[in-house]
């Protein structure tokens, strides 16, 4: 059995036919990796978002970011629900899975996958404020 083949296997050419949209970044929160279903759903194009720091390549109000809590606590955000505002002005409701990415042991970045609401067999849950989700991502974070 190769137990190696994460190693050696390039997932790229998976995650770009996912119907769910994937991003990941870096250990400091720049986007490295950003598939074609993620910018049907931003409505942003791979080009423009590649090489920004998150945060930066959504617009100039800070998100809650479920990928930047994984990469500070080191532990996966799951079916964390999520409404923004892209830089384009697309209001965008979404479900994303967010998981530490690790080599060695060390944390070198994050890997999210994204689905729309519309994609999901369920109703979004109520918009709650930007503070109260800000204040669940601390909570999150501090109970590490």
């Amino acid at each position: 059995m190769d137990r190696n083949i994460f190693d050696r296997v390039d997932f790229r050419c998976v995650f770009d036919d996912f119907t769910a949209g994937v991003m990941a970044v870096d250990a400091q929160g720049i986007v490295t990796y950003y598939n074609r279903a993620i910018s049907e759903i931003d409505g942003l194009e791979s080009d423009f978002v590649l090489g920004k720091d998150l945060i930066n390549a959504y617009g100039p109000e800070p998100l809650p970011s479920p990928m930047l809590t994984c990469l500070h606590t080191g532990k996966p955000i799951l079916s964390f629900a999520l409404s923004y505002t892209t830089v384009r002005g697309r209001y965008i409701s979404v479900e994303q899975d967010s998981y530490p990415l690790r080599r060695n042991g060390k944390i070198t970045g994050a890997i999210a996958f994204v689905r729309k609401f519309s994609q999901l067999s369920v109703t979004p849950p109520p918009v709650v404020s930007m503070v109260s989700t800000i204040d669940a991502l601390r909570d999150a974070e501090s109970s590490v």
